[in-house]
């Protein structure tokens, strides 16, 4: 008899150590969580100009063209995070301006980064030369572009490209070719609603 007694008062006791696991995994968690928020606002943001050389150097370095960043700023405003880059510019071949971007306005949230997403994305003033050369070889803002068609996307470029909100504001392409017939378009895949 002192064994059915006994019985409920074990698995209340188990409930208990289980639910008090959960409650320390679930505070561990939003501890980590706000650390990184933390880090992000506190030693991040404010600083983020001390990293723009850092930044230019891995730039040119992926792109194979010098890269310059007049300015790198950062501001917090609740859970979201701005990140404002001021005056590229990619430095053609030839010693001109492949590319040049007044700015670029970069947005995130924790939800967000959940995602592994951007909450915003906005270009500024962005002039692009495109060009062919005699060869007939193309180049986008002094990047060549392969004339087969099995050349992949970059994951990176794919990646931005995906983003849910992006927008250009006074995009400027220059084509310093004649053109006897020219049709452009953007495609972008339709995302699910």
């Amino acid at each position: 008899m002192g064994s059915s007694a006994q019985t409920p008062v074990i698995k209340s006791s188990r409930i208990r150590t289980a639910l008090k696991w959960l409650l320390v995994v679930w505070l561990i968690t939003w501890a980590l969580i706000g650390s990184v928020y933390a880090l992000i606002h506190v030693a991040i943001v404010p600083r983020i100009d001390n990293w723009r050389a850092d930044l230019e150097t891995k730039l040119t370095e992926t792109v194979g063209l010098p890269v310059q960043i007049a300015q790198l700023r950062g501001a917090a405003s609740g859970w979201t995070t701005r990140f404002q880059i001021d005056q590229i510019q990619i430095q053609a071949r030839d010693g001109g301006s492949a590319l040049s971007i007044g700015n670029i306005d970069v947005q995130f949230s924790l939800a967000s980064l959940w995602q592994l997403q951007l909450e915003n994305l906005q270009v500024n003033n962005a002039d692009v030369l495109v060009e062919r050369d005699g060869a007939g070889q193309w180049s986008v803002a002094g990047i060549g572009i392969a004339a087969d068609t099995e050349q992949s996307v970059p994951a990176w470029l794919d990646w931005v490209l995906a983003q849910p909100r992006m927008g250009a504001k006074t995009p400027l392409f220059v084509w310093p070719i004649a053109w006897e017939s020219l049709r452009l378009g953007l495609l972008r895949p339709s995302m699910p609603t």
